[in-house]
């Protein structure tokens, strides 16, 4: 239900406040450094570890506050609940950092694919034996569970029983600038959240959270695999120009050319989309989930830009120019929260699409990549999938009367085979690339 989802969204703007704490930058520290040790890691695994116990022990103490803030005093419980994952979570924070250091991603996928299968089963067997939102509640915690154990056995790595204050201070002035922007992104980022659940319905809430996460999820499987592998990848050539600006077009050809028909896609099929995954009773996503779509190819873009400065080792600038941004961002939100949730949606368009420019321009200086030269690359993309998906909307609403499976997949092929084939007649990288780097080496892989 809206409602129970509504909730869980509220109690998840804290746990996530809570994460930004326990890691405090120093796993952006350690990867960028050429040169750790063991004892580095020893001595920052038992500091995550002593900051998610005492994150624990105040969040269970003050959830109520939390309860009372929102006039829900179901979240003072529910919160309670999951501050045991603080604890879980920070066991496996270094073991990621270790196997991202090492670039070995299958393995951290393997990871997170394996926990969100079998914490997904563990909701719906909860769900259906009526648990209601304590079934999400468990799966979060599962999914903890299972995440660190796996990440820990596929890491081979284990803390020696050692602690250096040395190391510590060593991380200390990139790791903060990190925290501070992560603090400062992950606040203004849930914003629209804390506010819906304090002006609006827990239903509202719910409704709004659950568009955002339905976008989210195939930006998630393509940016942030890739974000993975840039960071640790871009840090390694960090000191040579040439590469970093071949490197990072090449990326953005391949970012381009999957997320933005993959985006405007699944705004003609939204409606279809979300009552057979969803049913009816979240029909009120269709109209939000459709306009944040419309923008939702600029956000991946930013993410890459800002892993060039911190491979540069600038994350002063990085804190920076991300609290300008997110200041910007609030004051959109704030002043679009009378006029509705497609108010708010509508006004966080806006908002990515003003950051945009920046976005490209500053890091593109720093390489010397310009902005006009990014934008010469992901306009090509923009105007083929505009035209493909235009064309699909013009005859939707002629497919009502089909079966839903139906709705989505005819416009799904056809935006698919003509997009395919202007790019192709058009000679755009990106086809190249993802065929060369990612569908050859996937079906080999599976050959042998």
């Amino acid at each position: 239900m809206p409602e129970d989802f509504g909730l869980m969204a509220m109690v998840i703007v804290f746990t996530s406040l809570a994460q930004v704490f326990m890691s405090f930058g120093f796993g952006s520290a350690l990867i960028q450094d050429k040169k750790t040790t063991q004892l580095d890691f020893s001595s920052i695994f038992f500091l995550n570890v002593g900051i998610g116990f005492t994150l624990f022990i105040i969040t269970f103490l003050f959830s109520d506050l939390v309860g009372q803030f929102y006039g829900e005093s179901e979240v003072g419980k529910l919160l309670r609940y999951l501050s045991i994952t603080f604890v879980i979570s920070s066991f496996g924070i270094i073991p990621n950092v270790i196997l991202t250091k090492e670039i070995k991603f299958q393995k951290v996928t393997s990871a997170e694919t394996t926990s969100i299968l079998l914490s997904g089963i563990t909701a719906v067997i909860l769900a259906y034996l009526d648990f209601g939102v304590y079934s999400l509640i468990f799966q979060s915690i599962s999914a903890s569970v299972f995440r660190t154990v796996i990440i820990f056995l596929l890491a081979g790595w284990l803390p020696t029983l050692a602690f250096s204050i040395a190391s510590i201070k060593k991380y200390l002035s990139f790791s903060s600038n990190i925290f501070f922007l992560n603090i400062i992104s992950q606040t203004l980022n849930e914003l629209d959240t804390i506010l819906i659940g304090k002006f609006y319905p827990a239903a509202s809430l719910g409704v709004f959270n659950r568009a955002k996460t339905l976008r989210k999820y195939p930006l998630s499987i393509i940016a942030g695999g890739l974000n993975k592998v840039l960071y640790p990848s871009l840090s390694k050539i960090q000191n040579d120009n040439v590469r970093l600006t071949k490197y990072y077009s090449s990326l953005l050809h391949v970012l381009a050319f999957l997320v933005i028909p993959i985006m405007f896609t699944l705004i003609v099929v939204a409606k279809p989309l979300i009552i057979l995954v969803l049913t009816e009773k979240w029909i009120e996503v269709v109209p939000i989930f459709q306009i944040l779509c419309l923008v939702g190819f600029m956000i991946p873009i930013g993410g890459i830009n800002s892993n060039i400065f911190l491979s540069k080792g600038k994350s002063g600038f990085v804190l920076k120019f991300e609290t300008v941004k997110r200041i910007f961002f609030s004051l959109v939100i704030v002043a679009s929260l009378p006029y509705g949730l497609q108010g708010m949606a509508i006004g966080m368009s806006i908002a990515t699409s003003v950051t945009f420019i920046p976005n490209l321009y500053f890091p593109g200086k720093l390489i010397g990549f310009s902005m006009i030269k990014q934008l010469k690359i992901i306009l090509p993309y923009l105007l083929i999938a505009t035209m493909s998906a235009l064309i699909a909307y013009t005859y939707h609403s002629s497919l009502n009367s089909f079966d839903l499976l139906l709705q989505i997949l005819i416009p799904s092929i056809q935006i698919f085979i003509l997009y395919i084939g202007l790019v192709f007649v058009l000679k755009l990288k990106g086809l190249e690339l993802v065929k060369d780097n990612i569908v050859f080496p996937l079906i080999k892989k599976n050959i042998n």
